[in-house]
Formats: C-alpha cells, structure tokens, sequence
C-alpha cells in the first residue's frame, strides 16, 4: 500500500520531509530510519487525503502537518518507554488488542483519537506498542480504521468508537498506558485515565502551556483518582510552532471516588 501513497505529494517534497522528519527526531534523541520516515509520511497523506472527504484535522498543509502531526505525537515516545517499565506486560485478549503471537507487548488505549494521533505514528515507530485507538464520533473511527488496515497495522491496533467513560466497562482489564492529546483539561483527563490503567500503569498526555490553576486541580484531582505525576519534560516544535509540555501520570493507588462517572459529570462537575 506504501508505493500508492504520496499521490498529491511532489517526490522532492517527500524526500525534503523525510530527511527533515529524521533530522528533527534526532534532536529529540529519537531514532527514526528513513524506512520508518517514509512510513509515517504515508499515514500523514493518507490522513490528508481523508480530511478531503471528512474534518479529521485542521492542518491541511502537508509540510505543517509533519510538525504539528507526526513530530508532536511522537514527543511521547520518550515518556512511555521510560516509564512503561513500571507497568506490567502481558498479552491483550482478542477483545482488547490485535492477537499477538511473539513476545509480550506493551499494551494502551490512545482515547479521543481523532485522526489516529499520538497512536499511529507512536506503533509506526515501536513495534512493542500494540493498542486500542478510540473516539466517541463513529464516523473518525471509521476513517482511522481504514488508515490502519491501509498502513498494515492490523496486527497492532484496533479501534473502538465509544464514550471514554464506557470503556472501563469494556476494557475491565485494563492497560499499561493510556494516551490523550488536544482533548481536554488535566483534571478531567485524569479521571478519564485511572480506570482504565492497571496498578502501575501511565498516563501520558501533551500540553502547551498549561497555565497553573490547572496544574493545581489536576494535582488535586490525581491524588482522588490514585494518581501520581511522575515527569514533565517540555519541548520546543520547529519552526517556531509551538511549546510542548508531556506529562506522565502513574496509577499509584485506588481511587478515593467511584470511578467511571456516568457520562458527561467529569467536564459537567469536574472533581476539583
């Protein structure tokens, strides 16, 4: 499927941001191959093609999208294969995950996914990352479904479309890791997160500049919820593009309230 990606690409255009793409994960001390590059350029042109049949992203420029796409998922990275040490492997049901047959894997759940970001590009890049890709508007889910069969990422992810506050019923194992990018605020965030996450497991999530209220409910909240904020790191996007800040959360204890919610009281009556 690769060799019929870049249809409305120019091949220089390509070449230009495959090497940008390698040089720019480079300086973030991530090792990206061409091969890998090229990959990930295929998902993000598929990505655009799609946004012409349906709003998947706002980003419609190719050359913006490999910054403020591929680069900022991958900003994950780091975080989750630091700190998903701390998070028991073990092999995903049929029901969870795409059936692994080799070594264990570490096991997510990227919720509100959008275009398939951070996930895709994150098991694009890491093999061991197999996962559940999920967002509540059916018709995204659709579109990021045939992105990963196009993509051959069967065998590492599958898709859901559901509120987040009904997955722990569905997912009632649980997961070493738990992403969310450009979703909403932290103390909501993390009550989505902690049911979802087995004992040890992560929370990794992107920020801009979050300003300091919300950092201070967002502690408050991840002490109710079993939570524990484990690492900022903060980066700079290229080009002047923007600041990041990646935030990972670990499930240290049980939670002092009932978790989920029913649907909607996190954003309607947040905890803190």
């Amino acid at each position: 499927m690769i060799r019929d990606l870049y249809m409305g690409v120019d091949q220089q255009q390509m070449n230009e941001q495959r090497d940008l793409l390698v040089r720019v994960m480079q300086g973030y001390d991530i090792d990206v191959t061409d091969e890998t590059a090229t990959r990930l350029l295929g998902y993000l042109d598929l990505m655009l093609k799609k946004n012409n049949e349906m709003n998947l992203t706002a980003i419609r420029d190719f050359n913006k999208g490999v910054i403020l796409h591929i680069v900022d998922s991958l900003l994950y990275y780091k975080s989750i294969m630091k700190f998903a040490s701390l998070a028991d492997l073990y092999y995903p049901t049929a029901d969870e995950v795409a059936e692994v047959e080799e070594d264990s894997v570490i096991s997510f759940l990227d919720m509100g996914c959008g275009a398939g970001l951070p996930g895709i590009p994150l098991t694009i890049i890491e093999p061991s990352l197999h996962g559940v890709l999920c967002d509540s508007t059916k018709k995204k889910i659709a579109a990021v479904q045939s992105m990963v069969e196009d993509l051959d990422l069967s065998g590492q992810l599958t898709t859901c479309a559901e509120r987040v506050e009904q997955l722990p019923m569905r997912f009632v194992d649980g997961f070493s890791v738990v992403t969310a990018r450009a979703m909403g605020t932290l103390p909501v965030l993390l009550e989505y997160a902690s049911p979802l996450l087995f004992e040890d497991g992560i929370f990794v999530v992107s920020k801009g500049n979050p300003p300091a209220d919300e950092m201070k409910s967002a502690s408050k909240v991840a002490r109710l919820v079993g939570m524990e904020l484990l690492d900022s790191t903060e980066y700079q996007l290229p080009g002047d593009m923007g600041h990041r800040v990646i935030l990972t959360y670990g499930k240290v204890d049980e939670p002092r309230v009932e978790l989920p919610r029913p649907v909607g009281m996190a954003s309607s009556h947040p905890l803190a």
